[in-house]
């Protein structure tokens, strides 16, 4: 499985090893990050973030006091971004205890960074991180999509093309017909951390959910599954 970058990845990076992570949940470490943007006018644009942006500042517009400091920290969590990358000694020294309390409560990665490193340069060594990322994503897709042509083209038998699927994508896959009849099943590997294998994949209830869709050939979520209407319709 291709990992895209998360806060986890981030922090191997060398302009990052002198990073201090305050807090950051095992679940905050594995956020994606897609973007990166700095925090520091005082009328920030709160709304325009997306939930995989990581956000950089000095606090300068807010560092007067905690109560300041900590409402526009708890405004970047209710965002649910990425993670918070403060840099310390130009305008704060460190963060207050209520701060770091308000990025527990939101599960939102709290880090600090030495004063000598620059915005520009961690700007540019992430994005060249998520370009890599995006990069291998491409690859990979373009792969998976080889193999799976490939092995219509040879005839494979439909186990053999799950089997390609599902190790590829480290999830259990199922291939029903149009009248619900099990055509084929793959389970993903042992150490796989996909949860389908406890849940009963319901033919009845993938079907009824298809008959709602506007569009039948597009996919759509049941759960933790993801449905791939044919769309070739049986025919």
């Amino acid at each position: 499985i291709i990992m895209a970058a998360t806060v986890s990845k981030i922090l191997e990076l060398p302009i990052l090893e002198r990073a201090s992570v305050l807090f950051a949940s095992e679940s905050g470490l594995k956020k994606e990050v897609q973007y990166v943007t700095v925090m520091e006018v005082p009328d920030f644009n709160y709304s325009s973030l997306d939930k995989n942006v990581l956000v950089l500042t000095t606090l300068f517009a807010h560092h007067d006091s905690t109560e300041r400091i900590n409402a526009v920290v708890e405004k970047l969590c209710r965002q649910e971004i990425s993670a918070i990358v403060v840099k310390l000694g130009r305008y704060v020294n460190s963060i207050p205890k209520s701060t770091l309390k308000i990025a527990e409560s939101y599960n939102i990665p709290l880090l600090t960074i030495p004063g000598n490193i620059l915005f520009r340069e961690v700007i540019r060594d992430i994005l060249f991180e998520i370009v890599q990322d995006q990069r291998s994503v491409i690859n990979g897709v373009n792969e998976l999509n080889e193999a799976l042509i490939g092995a219509v083209l040879r005839n494979e038998r439909l186990d053999h093309i799950l089997k390609i699927l599902s190790s590829s994508i480290d999830c259990c896959c199922y291939c029903f017909s149009f009248d619900g009849a099990m055509l084929s099943e793959q389970h993903a590997g042992s150490r796989s951390k996909c949860g389908c294998k406890k849940e009963k994949l319901s033919f009845e209830e993938v079907f009824a959910l298809h008959e709602q869709q506007e569009n039948s050939n597009f996919y759509f979520q049941l759960g933790d599954f993801y449905v791939f209407p044919c769309s070739a319709q049986n025919q």
